[in-house]
């Protein structure tokens, strides 16, 4: 094995006969160790959460920031995202975007892009409905729907998988469905 391989992520335990008294370290703990060293770093992952409670609009007080403005601190990569609407209302589409903007403050881009890219759900009297895309980090990434029957929706098209450090996270609603309340939308990352 050369010393530039990666050791194969894993999750198994150290024994105590791996390390018990008068027995030498061998490759084999030596691997178990940064194989569950690297499966520690694969699983490490953070979630920005923005929750607009309660009746929403995007002309009411929801405007942008109003459910958190987030700070990116590392290069990161977008891992999942997820769309949840408690009561989905009766009529029209609550659609959720977040702009972006750098250090000096000049705006970056959409996370969705504009208009109908976002990340949306049709009001039809539905209640926990949760959609979005986990995967998006790999080659094979997998919409995530969950209750969504008799819903239209869209899982958003991504203008950005990577957010660098520095960026500021401002998120808004784009539209919403009458008497639709309680979103909770969630963003994860994986530092690069």
């Amino acid at each position: 094995m050369a010393s530039t391989d990666l050791v194969t992520p894993s999750k198994r335990e150290i024994l105590i006969g791996d390390v018990e008294s008068n027995r030498p370290n061998s490759e084999a703990v030596n691997q178990k160790l940064g194989g569950g060293l690297n499966w520690i770093y694969e699983k490490l992952y953070f979630d920005e959460n923005f929750v607009v409670g309660g009746f929403f609009n995007e002309e009411s007080d929801h405007n942008e920031g109003s459910s958190g403005i987030r700070y990116i601190e590392n290069d990161s990569k977008v891992s999942a995202y997820q769309l949840a609407i408690r009561k989905t209302g009766s009529s029209g589409t609550s659609a959720f975007n977040i702009a972006i903007y750098d250090q000096t403050g000049a705006f970056v881009n959409n996370l969705f892009g504009t208009g109908g890219n976002a990340v949306s759900i049709s009001g039809s009297n539905g209640t926990n409905v949760v959609i979005g895309k986990k995967g998006v980090d790999t080659v094979t990434p997998s919409n995530i729907l969950i209750n969504n029957g008799g819903h239209t929706v869209f899982n958003g098209t991504l203008n950005l998988t990577t957010l660098l450090a520095g960026y500021v996270l401002v998120p808004f609603v784009v539209s919403n469905a009458v008497s639709a309340y309680n979103l909770d939308f969630k963003l994860r990352l994986k530092e690069i």
